[in-house]
């Protein structure tokens, strides 16, 4: 890594003129992720707003390398589990219409699921104990098919863990550990309790009415029809070629596990993902109740606090103020959706390739720019 690219330096500015303070800030974090696409270490969207307003905007690379189209400022990205906000913010609504109750457990809706007693605030918390279905289409405790003609929906994969009957990791509410199949069970409670698809009620209740145009749900199979403008996944081979994630070894569940609902699969731009910061921040869906639910820190059975609420990772700072986030992925997209609630402070992350040593890289520089944010 170049000296002085990520390290500690002087700020950007010289001579009499001083950039406003924030100005300044932005100024060196766009700065910072320039130099890193140049060096071929990003290749994605960076968005940091202050108040609602852009102070860093970083456009840089490939949209589909293999049709040679470059990314732009529209482009869509797929968020991977960034999408977990919007399944959690779908459940608190119905929750807050009186529809759901947050306490009741998800095997009351949901009779045949081999585990019990967790609830539902304990799946959008990661505390229920439910395993993670990824892990066990790896280890090939889910029977899946070889052959890439299908792709599995959320009720034929419940179907294949139900037959499997495997154990919980442990009771609800004993520790924290990350749960996709929580998330893909919320999408399936959404529609019983809606008695729509879990797309169509993400598309009446929250996108249309919230103002987003573009921002969608969708399916590997249904991107080229529905998005215009479409990061595609690349993974960058040693040797500087791009493959699609799904021909990497190890990564051939790829394209049966890519239309699963509830844990992500939502496409949008970082503008969206800005407007929904705040949608969120104005109360214009979920009221101040709801929204308390989604950033306290869930409770474990012994009184300490999980590093989650419902929807959301959360941590609070002393100087910093309180932080909740949520980061995504799935092989040839990374994302990150960083918001500071005190301080109004919104960093927004997309990226469409991987290659070795991306995810560290990836983690520099948001400890970097982060570490620009909060600097005296």
């Amino acid at each position: 890594m170049r000296p002085g690219v990520m390290g500690r330096g002087k700020s950007v500015g010289a001579g009499p003129y001083r950039m406003p303070a924030w100005t300044e800030k932005g100024e060196r974090i766009r700065r910072l992720f320039e130099a890193c696409a140049e060096q071929g270490w990003f290749n994605g969207r960076l968005l940091v707003a202050k108040d609602g307003e852009p102070i860093a905007d970083v456009t840089a690379g490939w949209a589909d390398r293999y049709r040679r189209r470059r990314l732009t400022a529209d482009t869509m990205f797929n968020v991977a589990s960034v999408g977990k906000t919007f399944t959690a913010a779908a459940v608190l609504l119905l929750v807050q219409e009186g529809r759901l109750r947050l306490d009741e457990p998800i095997d009351r809706w949901f009779p045949e699921l081999p585990w019990r007693g967790a609830a539902i605030r304990q799946l959008l918390a990661h505390t229920s104990g439910i395993p993670n279905y990824i892990p066990l289409v790896r280890k090939g405790l889910i029977e899946t098919p070889k052959e890439r003609t299908v792709q599995a929906d959320n009720a034929g994969l419940l179907r294949n863990i139900c037959e499997a009957q495997p154990e919980p990791d442990f009771p609800p509410g004993e520790r924290n550990c990350y749960s996709n199949t929580g998330y893909m069970l919320l999408a399936m409670l959404i529609e019983k309790v809606a008695d729509v698809p879990f797309h169509d009620f993400l598309e009446r209740r929250i996108f249309r009415p919230c103002g987003f145009a573009r921002l969608t749900e969708c399916r590997h199979s249904d991107r080229a029809e529905r998005l215009a403008d479409y990061a595609v996944g690349h993974w960058i081979r040693e040797d500087g070629e791009a493959v699609p994630p799904h021909t990497v070894p190890g990564w051939e569940f790829v394209w049966y596990l890519d239309a699963i609902q509830g844990d992500g699969n939502v496409h949008a731009s970082a503008a969206e993902l800005l407007r929904w910061d705040r949608v969120l921040r104005t109360e214009e869906l979920l009221g101040r109740a709801a929204l308390g639910e989604a950033y306290r820190p869930a409770r474990l059975n012994d009184g300490s606090s999980a590093r989650n609420g419902l929807g959301w990772f959360v941590a609070d700072d002393s100087r910093r103020g309180r932080k909740v986030s949520h980061a995504g992925y799935w092989p040839g997209y990374s994302a990150e959706f960083d918001r500071w609630l005190d301080r109004d402070i919104v960093v927004i992350y997309m990226s469409n390739e991987e290659r070795e040593g991306s995810h560290e890289l990836k983690n520099r520089m948001m400890r970097e720019t982060e570490r620009i944010l909060f600097e005296a």
